[in-house]
């Protein structure tokens, strides 16, 4: 959900080592405020596609602010923690693209508390009660945790050796309903690791292919989340999302994880993108709406887009986003209308584990 963005370890210590290591949360909050602020203006004094690219850097800005000052935003304070019902009441108040992302970040930040207090998280959420997650909070509560999974992991020797990863997704899986799997925990270590130690990907995928053979195109499928959310692809005018792109075909070691790179990049950039369809459009027919992988990028476009229908359901912004037609090229309808709309019709599909989502499996492979 950077619902992650889910952006989680990511962001905290690259946005962080720019403000400096001491900056307070509160004044990393005002400091993406002001830059979502200056690239709103951008994109609103500058003409058609000039603009666009600065939409894109708000839309960013604007999930990662969600994400990282949500329990400020639902006015979580030390020892005042309402139930998550309440939480999730007060997200859903920010109005449909915020709640997703804060959401997320409320996720990250129960299971952080946990860490921080000095505990192994247990069970972050019951089977009932006033704390049992709502259906429709189940996916970014659990991407955001995921996320917080991962960053501790990679800060220890555990995620070096085959015994401590074991060690690791069975502790997830004590925190999370089978139907939601280590997939996705797999899945979060491979967006941090991209941005935080992409020299330990070799190794993580060699240990994760010795748990289970489908591991590394978890992996990878978040490492294509990561490139899209990286720092370095967020510069407008800098040709980030080709590069983005071209990085997501070349890194990855073989064809299942090429795809799942692939199909992880446009899991991130649909669902940040979503209210404005017009710059995943353009920046498709500018950089990539012939990449001959039409298959990866309409799984993770349609899976992203199953996503905001499980949180959100159909709302205006999912409507006017199906309803969208570019003026130009027939990649819209091939790489992203079509795959979102056949995953909605589906029912079976739009009833599959979370895990379903964050893995494009082979072509004539069934989805779960």
């Amino acid at each position: 959900m950077d619902l992650s963005l889910s952006m989680a370890a990511l962001g905290a210590r690259q946005l962080g080592a720019v403000l400096g290591e001491t900056a307070s949360r509160q004044a990393l909050g005002t400091a993406l405020r002001l830059t979502q602020q200056s690239a709103e203006v951008a994109c609103a004094v500058l003409p058609g596609e000039l603009g666009l690219e600065w939409r894109e850097l708000a839309n960013k800005l604007q999930a990662f602010e969600c994400f990282q000052q949500a329990p400020a935003l639902v006015g979580l304070t030390p020892g005042g923690y309402p139930s998550l019902a309440e939480q999730l009441r007060r997200a859903a108040e920010l109005g449909a693209y915020r709640s997703v992302w804060t959401a997320e970040g409320l996720g990250h930040a129960r299971a952080e508390s946990a860490w921080t207090a000095g505990e192994t998280p247990r069970r972050l959420w019951p089977d009932a009660g006033p704390d049992a997650p709502p259906a429709s909070a189940v996916v970014p509560l659990h991407t955001g945790a995921a996320l917080s999974f991962a960053g501790r992991l990679l800060a220890m020797d555990e995620a070096r050796s085959r015994e401590g990863l074991a060690r690791w997704i069975a502790l997830w899986e004590e925190n999370a309903p089978s139907e939601y799997g280590a997939g996705i925990a797999v899945e979060a270590l491979g967006f941090a690791a991209r941005n935080l130690y992409p020299h330990l990907l070799p190794l993580l995928e060699g240990l994760l292919e010795s748990l289970d053979p489908t591991f590394p195109e978890y992996l990878w499928h978040g490492v294509g989340r990561g490139l899209y959310f990286a720092p370095t692809h967020a510069i407008p005018y800098s040709a980030a999302v080709g590069r983005a792109l071209d990085k997501a075909r070349r890194e990855p070691p073989g064809e299942a994880c090429r795809r799942n790179a692939i199909a992880g990049f446009a899991w991130a950039f649909t669902l940040v993108n979503l209210r404005d369809p017009e710059v995943l459009a353009d920046a498709l027919r500018r950089h990539g709406w012939e990449i001959p992988d039409g298959e990866a990028f309409g799984h993770g476009a349609a899976s992203a887009v199953l996503v905001w229908h499980d949180v959100v359901g159909i709302d205006s912004h999912l409507s006017a986003f199906l309803a969208y037609r570019p003026a130009r090229g027939p990649f819209w309808s091939d790489l992203v209308l079509r795959p979102c709309e056949e995953a909605l019709q589906d029912a079976r599909l739009r009833r599959s584990g979370l895990a379903a989502r964050f893995r494009c499996a082979p072509p004539g492979v069934p989805r779960p």
